[in-house]
This record gives structure tokens, sequence and C-alpha cells, in this order.
């Protein structure tokens, strides 16, 4: 009971703090005789009054946000410890886009689905791919869904084709997080004792992925979840930017969701861009020094500002700029009414960033 109450409150945080706000001015209005106090008291008890009402009525059909936890990926690894998931994506009755665990639902209408998989995960949610573990070479795939493979089979991802493009006899790791992005990464390149049990003790990180699309730039800041603003540090969390605290504390803020988010984030555009731009170099800085790899970008055609594709092209990173075939209006690379990638996408992808390596390798 405790426990609801609390959810409760916390999901009407600001509907009751602009309803005490006005009850005291309103109270004050009334009891103090002063003419200049009772005018101020009724002024702010109508701004309070008013943010309440907009507050309430935004309270009644915004999505509540969930703040029960941060996604943890950073136990250690049991190779033998496998679990199979089958997640289900379909349109509801209201054309709105569900995607859950089949068995969380009773019938589904045929028609409607948009993909049936099964994911072979580990324990700490990281998606198992088709390799060798017991070998030297490792390759390593970071990003968000796009690495992961959502809405694919576990044949159908871009680190299998990678892997397949091996006889599977590499240790091919996917890292890829769903929904999140470059601090995703950067915690687990800092937690160390994950990568060692990703690995075998004789082991050698050849190379790293990271798998870029533009709305990486925004998850590091945004207050919905799935969040990526937070740094993992010593097993604890951390908000990482200023931007990122103050919005966290106005996060059960409907009309802070829902009016000043977006005037925000389009103020600090650039602001986030050469946040990203600083994250990609501080990963490629951690793979080059602390494990003695090197860092491929992969460079998605969606959305990007030519200021970005500037300021990426003026670091020193490894980068792929995917063809403009891969943009999301191509179905053919992209899943019908979804916008990931296809299993035809991985599997081109897959070969360009084996031949990409291989021709490094041969210059160097």
């Amino acid at each position: 009971m405790k426990e609801l109450i609390i959810n409760h409150f916390l999901n009407y945080e600001f509907v009751y703090i602009f309803l005490f706000c006005s009850i005291i001015f309103l109270l004050i209005s009334i009891f103090i005789k002063q003419k200049i106090i009772r005018k101020i008291s009724m002024f702010f008890f109508s701004i309070c009054f008013i943010l309440f009402v907009f507050e309430f009525v935004l309270s009644l059909f915004m999505v509540k946000i969930d703040r029960s936890g941060d996604f943890n990926c950073f136990d250690k690894i049991d190779f033998n410890n496998i679990r199979k998931i089958e997640e289900i994506s379909y349109f509801n009755d209201k054309n709105i886009q569900i995607t859950t665990r089949k068995e969380d639902i009773k019938a589904v209408d045929l028609n409607g689905i948009i993909y049936d998989v099964v994911y072979s995960l580990f324990e700490n949610g990281l998606r198992c791919t088709k390799c060798n573990f017991n070998v030297p070479q490792t390759y390593i795939f970071f990003g968000c869904s796009f690495t992961f493979g959502a809405g694919l089979n576990d044949d159908e991802t871009l680190p299998y084709y990678f892997s397949k493009l091996y006889n599977f006899e590499k240790n091919i790791i996917n890292c890829g997080v769903r929904g999140l992005s470059s601090n995703t990464t950067i915690n687990i390149l800092n937690n160390y004792e994950t990568l060692l049990s990703l690995i075998n003790e004789k082991s050698n990180i050849e190379h790293c992925f990271y798998s870029l699309i533009y709305d990486h730039i925004y998850r590091n800041f945004r207050i919905d979840p799935p969040s990526d603003m937070k740094n993992y540090i010593m097993k604890k969390w951390y908000i990482s930017t200023n931007i990122g605290r103050i919005k966290n504390i106005f996060a059960r803020s409907y009309m802070f969701r829902k009016v000043l988010v977006p005037i925000i984030d389009e103020i600090f555009k650039q602001y986030y861009e050469n946040y990203m731009i600083q994250s990609l170099e501080e990963i490629n800085k951690i793979i080059e020094e602390k494990y003695n790899s090197k860092l491929t970008i992969i460079v998605w055609p969606d959305g990007y500002d030519e200021s970005f594709y500037r300021k990426l092209n003026e670091t020193k990173l490894d980068l792929i700029f995917l063809p403009n075939c891969f943009e999301s209006e191509n179905k053919k690379y992209r899943i019908k009414n979804d916008d990931h990638p296809t299993a035809k996408a991985n599997e081109e992808i897959a070969k360009i960033l084996y031949n990409h390596i291989n021709e490094k390798d041969k210059t160097n």
C-alpha cells in the first residue's frame, strides 16, 4: 500500500507541487491584510493554479515516466548460461506498435504482426552470437538495437554475418544495448571485468565496431527511457552532464517534458553533437590505450546535419559512411513499419566491415 501511494505521488509529483503552492498563495492572499502582499500572492496563486491545471490535464494523456532503474549489463558472462526469449512486435487495435515478449500476450491479429523472433541472451542481457569463444582473436560490436539486432533472429544480426565470414572461428561479441548510446559503450569499456569475462585469458581484441545513428546524439540527454544520461563509475550511476542533471530534476513534470524539453534540445543541439564527437573520441582512446585495439565507426545515413558530418570528418576516427541506399526509406534494408535493419542490410554491412579491416591490415 505504501509503495502504491509513493508511486502515485511520483507520477503526479508536479501536479501536487503546483496545487500545494496555489493553496499556500491563496491562503496568504486571504489572511494577510497588506494590499501589496495580497496582490503579489494573488498573482503567484494565478500562475501556480494555471500551471496546476495544465500539469493535471497533460498527466491524463501523457505516458508516465518509468524511473524504475538502469539497465545493467556489467555482470560477468557465463557462456554456458544462455536463455531464449521470443519477442513479438505488432499493431494493436488503435494502430499503435506494441513490442513485447510472446508469452505476455494471448492473441494477436496475424495481419498486424511486424516481426516474431527469438533472441538468445546471456544473463546480463547481452546477445549471444554464434562463434568460437575459445580462440584468442576477439571482435566486439557496440551500439544500440541496430547492433543488437532488434526484430531479427540470431542468424540475421550484423555480428552473426561478420562471424560467418570467418566461418564462425573467431570470438565475436555483441555489446549492442537496445535504445542506448555512446555513454553505455564507454561504461562497458571502463568496466574492465565485464570485457574480461567476454574473452578468454589469452585473447586479444583484434577490432571494435560502433554503429552510429543520429538519434544517439539525443539519447545521451534523454529523460524518457531508454535513457543513456548516466555513467557507471565504481558500481554507481552518475548523471554525466549539467543539462542531464537539470532535466532529471524536472523529469516528472509533464509540462517540462511536453513544452520545454523540445526547446532545450533544439537550443543545445550543437552541444549534443559536440558531446557525441567527444564520446566517440573517448571510446577510440580507451580501445587504443586500454585494450591495444582499433575502432571503426559505422555511420548510418539518416538525419545528420551537414555540421555534424563536417565535425565527424574533422576527427581522426576511422569512419565508414554507409551509402544512401541504407536510408530508412529503403524498405529492402529496413524492417517494414519498424525501421530497424533487415538481415540483408546486416549481411552487406558485414562484408563492408570485413573488407575494410582487411584492407587496413594490408596497408599497415
